[in-house]
């Protein structure tokens, strides 16, 4: 079940670039600051290039590594989300941007031979910048009752034109 969101992604931007539409898609590294734990995660984003100030993009991702937090072992399952930026041209390379947008967040805990594990979502902003592709970010994902995770991370993008 947790492919089919990065599936239909997938076909979205092949119906996006049979349009003539310009689109990108990249990978993201990024590290979390989750309340009482930091996660690692990896994360793979497509967009669509609406306008050259404004974009559309969906993220997917899972965490590549885990945290203890007294003696509970905090995993990043998956996080996705749909999101608009707004990109503010410096040069035809380089940009600075306003994102923001929806995400779903799912973790587990663990604790020897017991886990529980909880989804979460809301709303997310966050702003970057993007030089020759490779960006640098900083996103608060969530702030909800339960989780408050913001992020800072470096990714690539390769613009299909």
């Amino acid at each position: 079940m947790k492919y089919i969101s990065a599936i239909l992604l997938v076909l979205v931007m092949s119906q996006v670039q049979a349009e003539g539409l310009n689109s990108y898609a990249g990978i993201q590294y990024g590290q979390a600051d989750a309340d009482i734990v930091d996660l690692d995660f990896a994360l793979i984003r497509m967009g669509i290039e609406v306008t050259d100030q404004f974009h559309i993009e969906g993220r997917f991702g899972t965490g590549i590594d885990d945290d203890h937090y007294r003696g509970v072992k905090i995993e990043l399952k998956t996080i996705g989300g749909a999101y608009a930026a707004y990109h503010l041209p410096v040069t035809e390379n380089i940009s600075a941007y306003a994102i923001g947008g929806w995400t779903r967040v799912k973790l587990k805990a663990s604790n020897g031979g017991n886990s529980v594990i909880d989804h979460d979502n809301g709303a997310s902003y966050g702003a970057g910048v993007e030089v020759y592709g490779v960006t640098v970010e900083w996103m608060q994902y969530l702030d909800t009752d339960d989780i408050d995770a913001s992020a800072v991370s470096i990714g690539y993008n390769y613009h299909f034109k």
